[in-house]
């Protein structure tokens, strides 16, 4: 939480340009930082400070202590303002660093001696850019793509660092090591002609749109390495670090080698290109990594063995945003999938013979027949005064949150149990309205009844076990339950939410606004959140099972399929198939039986996707193979009519290929949050 001067801060005070202090040494590698610090002396509280060479609008400071020094990362907060892990939200670094040479607040000793550069001598940028001309570059190339003067300054002052990395992504067309679209033999040919240099190398952009590759030559032998980009607009050499841009990849691989066969030293100028660049020659790292082959493009020109690929780094995945957000968007036409044949990823291998029994089996996803269409999307949202209050407890809420200290058992008295109307479907049975007398209070409830073959109840230990879950469970946006009542039938009684599913409750609504049902979404996140803490996995997370108390109170529920993860253990692998949501599974779940809260981050995707689609099924007709077919090709659910863009970034960023490589729902919790707040100042764009 931040103290009363951060908040101060943040609040009133514009951040301070790091470039107006002597302290900020620029793109400089932790290894120069430390040569610079040690060569000022080392004493106990020297420090300076640095940009992060893997996150765009990231800092770090280096600082001496006991003889050793330490390095701390300054991330970039969703807000604009930046912190130290766990500590204060300052403006800018600059702030971050004034408050730290005052107090402590977690650090090992004070920033006492500033380490500043010689007189004269300006913060390292991008190679042979200074700050002044990445400054003139980046409003030039933000005015050639159609953005007037004002909307940058409007863009700069809202989110500076989200628009320098915008504008930075294709700076890297103006550079004299960027050659266009070249093939791979005239690549080599443009290396060969120059003349062979150790370190020389070039970018160019492969036959496929937005898809690069590096060359380089080393040992008087040409190189080609694939530069991966992934959904969320990352670049990569495979297994390799992310950057947000070819600018920032090719300026770490100037100052690191980095698992490449060298650094790159010597630019291969395009010819057509008339600028002069010159690149400095950079001490090598000293962490080797010899990996195998990036198949066909980092085959070498000639018989020596491939480069070794780049060792993986801990970066965070950006943002999917572009230039086009800070404009009106054009109207893009929905274009259908049509798969040719099943893909399978090579790190996914078909091996369990239960997939086909996942794929072509069974799932209880209701139809909804009986509900009417949904009216027709307005593409822009109703200029309508949003004066709600959201995730706040009524009155029964209150209740309920009192129920778990009354309760002295999980079992029920059936004769306090007053049975009503059914109101739906579970997996195992109807559930009914109703109310439990509990200590003279009636409290308003669900009840889940046991279906019955002949009579007779079935699957009884499946109810107990749900309700051994549910029962160790207590947060405000997960339905709570109450306890459990055997009499002629085994039945769950449970929190009533009273307007039922959120999809056919939007499917009914779709004249709710679209902060309502982000709203709604973030207090799901919360609950996973919880979830997630409490080493729950739920493996059935979808909008037919958030419940809605009113318009603006969501609960999760329907926990028959969730598990509890052991104290070591960061996933589930399940025994049988049984009957799965397919749709809303991440590859992991399928091709492993993996479970895992990364896995319900998938999920989380697909459920927002639903809400903001007013209620739509996702993957609408597909079957089984052709759904695996459509995601192994890296296909994903279209952004939904009225979505805000950072919005579909998100849902995006849920659907990573890798779990790892998706937000945990602390990080979704954030990110809706800041969402929430712009849409409420009036600075976010809705489609």
């Amino acid at each position: 939480m931040m103290n009363g001067m951060s908040k101060r801060y943040a609040e009133n005070t514009p951040p301070q340009d790091p470039i107006t202090v002597r302290y900020y040494h620029g793109r400089i590698t932790r290894e120069e930082a430390e040569a610079r610090l040690r060569c000022q002396g080392g004493v106990q509280g020297d420090f300076l400070l640095r940009d992060s060479l893997g996150k765009e609008g990231h800092y770090a400071i280096s600082l001496c202590f006991d003889g050793n020094i330490y390095h701390y990362a300054i991330e970039r907060q969703h807000d604009g303002g930046v912190a130290i892990k766990d500590g204060n939200r300052f403006p800018g670094p600059v702030e971050l660093v004034q408050h730290h040479e005052r107090k402590l607040d977690g650090l090992l000793c004070l920033l006492q001696r500033p380490c500043c550069l010689p007189e004269g001598q300006k913060p390292r940028a991008y190679g042979d850019l200074s700050h002044e001309e990445m400054e003139n570059e980046i409003a030039l190339v933000a005015q050639n793509q159609g953005l007037s003067k004002d909307t940058i300054q409007k863009a700069i002052a809202s989110n500076r660092s989200q628009f320098d990395r915008l504008v930075k992504s294709i700076l890297h067309q103006e550079r004299p090591w960027f050659h266009g679209q070249l093939t791979r033999a005239e690549a080599e040919q443009r290396i060969i002609t120059s003349g062979l240099q150790e370190g020389k190398f070039l970018a160019r952009e492969r036959n496929e749109p937005g898809s690069f590759a590096l060359t380089l030559c080393y040992n008087n032998s040409v190189y080609h390495y694939k530069i991966d980009k992934d959904c969320t607009g990352q670049l990569s050499i495979k297994d390799g670090p992310k950057f947000d841009s070819l600018l920032q990849m090719v300026d770490h691989y100037t100052l690191k080698k980095d698992g490449l066969l060298c650094c790159l030293m010597v630019p291969c100028i395009d010819p057509q290109k008339r600028r002069h660049s010159a690149g400095p020659a950079a001490s090598a790292s000293q962490n080797y990594r010899r990996v195998q082959s990036n198949d066909e493009e980092s085959m070498p020109a000639r018989s020596p063995p491939a480069p070794p690929q780049p060792r993986r780094g801990n970066t965070q995945s950006a943002e999917e945003t572009t230039l086009a957000s800070f404009m009106p968007p054009p109207l893009k036409p929905h274009v259908p999938y049509h798969p040719s044949h099943p893909v399978h990823p090579p790190h996914m291998p078909r091996q369990r013979p239960m997939i086909e029994q996942i794929v072509n089996g069974k799932w209880e996803e209701p139809d909804h027949h009986d509900e009417p269409s949904p009216q027709r999307l307005s593409s822009q949202e109703p200029p309508v005064v949003d004066d709600k209050t959201y995730g706040v407890p009524n009155d029964r809420e209150m209740i309920y949150g009192q129920v778990a200290k009354m309760r002295n058992t999980k079992l029920l008295d059936v004769k306090h149990l007053y049975r009503g109307e059914p109101i739906g479907k579970g997996n195992f049975g109807s559930v009914l309205k109703g109310t439990y007398n509990m200590h003279g209070t009636h409290i308003p409830v669900a009840i889940k009844t046991l279906k019955t073959e002949n009579g007779i109840p079935n699957s009884k230990p499946e109810i107990v076990k749900e309700a051994e879950i549910m029962a160790d469970l207590d947060h405000q946006h997960i339905v709570r339950m109450i306890g459990i009542c055997e009499g002629f039938e085994m039945m769950l009684v449970l929190e009533l939410a009273e307007l039922g599913p959120l999809h056919k409750y939007l499917k009914r609504h779709t004249n709710m606004s679209i902060r309502n049902v982000l709203e709604l979404m973030l207090q799901v996140a919360k609950g996973m959140r919880y979830l997630e803490s409490q080493k729950f996995v739920h493996r059935d997370l979808a909008a037919r099972n958030v419940l809605l108390v009113d318009e603006t109170f969501a609960k999760i529920s329907d926990f028959g399929m969730s598990k509890a993860l052991g104290l070591d253990s960061q996933y589930y692998v399940a025994e049988t198939a049984g009957r799965w949501p397919l749709k809303w599974y991440a590859p992991e779940c399928i091709y492993r039986f993996k479970f895992s809260s990364k896995s319900d981050v998938w999920s989380y995707g697909v459920t927002l996707w639903e809400a903001l689609s007013y209620g739509k099924k996702p993957y609408a007709n597909m079957k089984g193979q052709e759904l695996m077919a459509f995601i192994e090709s890296g296909s994903r659910l279209a952004q939904p009519e009225r979505c805000p863009p950072e919005v579909y970034t998100l849902m995006r960023q849920c659907w990573e290929d890798e779990a790892r490589d998706r937000p945990s729902f602390g990080e979704i919790v954030d990110t809706m949050t800041s969402i929430i707040r712009r849409l409420r100042a009036g600075t976010l764009r809705i489609r």
